[in-house]
């Protein structure tokens, strides 16, 4: 199984409650830690409440769609806004919750992959799950950013490609 960011969440959640489905977990930049409360997410939070207010001024709803668009990308969170009604609600709880109680019960051949300067997830939550699960092994593209698999493409596939060998598999034809 292959998990990218909220991929990644989803990945080890059934990975850690279904060992039996996965024989591999690939994890690149999974969204694993989440923090109960941060001053980021209040700062966001509020910036959202009040340019709420502002922008529903008839003369600057124009201007609303926008702003939106601003801030969510600012807070790291452009996916928030492809999201509306029970769809949104759903989201809001998945992104709060915290999987790192899960780690440990994964014992599943893993290889985690982390571009070095990942803005969305940093480079030391990597670190970190490597540390708390047994099989784990860790793999840092320099110059990386979240996206690898867009970003460096065929690196990307090198390095899933060497690991899935290693253990002798034949994922990929020739």
């Amino acid at each position: 199984m292959l998990g990218h960011s909220f991929g990644g969440q989803i990945a080890v959640y059934v990975t850690a409650h279904h060992p039996e489905l996965i024989d591999t977990l690939i994890l690149s930049g999974p969204a694993v830690f989440r923090p109960k409360r941060s001053f980021h997410r209040f700062v966001f939070g509020l910036v959202a409440k009040i340019g709420k207010k502002i922008f529903s001024f008839p003369f600057l709803e124009k201007q609303s769609l926008m702003a939106k668009k601003v801030l969510y990308r600012l807070a790291h969170s452009p996916d928030y806004q492809a999201t509306a009604g029970i769809k949104r609600e759903i989201f809001r709880k998945i992104i709060r919750e915290d999987a790192r109680a899960l780690l440990s019960k994964i014992t599943t051949r893993t290889l985690v992959i982390w571009g070095s300067i990942d803005a969305y997830t940093p480079l030391k939550h990597g670190k970190k799950i490597v540390t708390m699960m047994p099989n784990a092994q860790l793999k840092i593209f320099t110059d990386g950013r979240h996206r690898l698999h867009i970003q460096m493409p065929d690196e990307f596939f090198h390095v899933i490609h060497e690991f899935l060998e290693k253990d002798n598999h034949t994922y990929f034809a020739p």
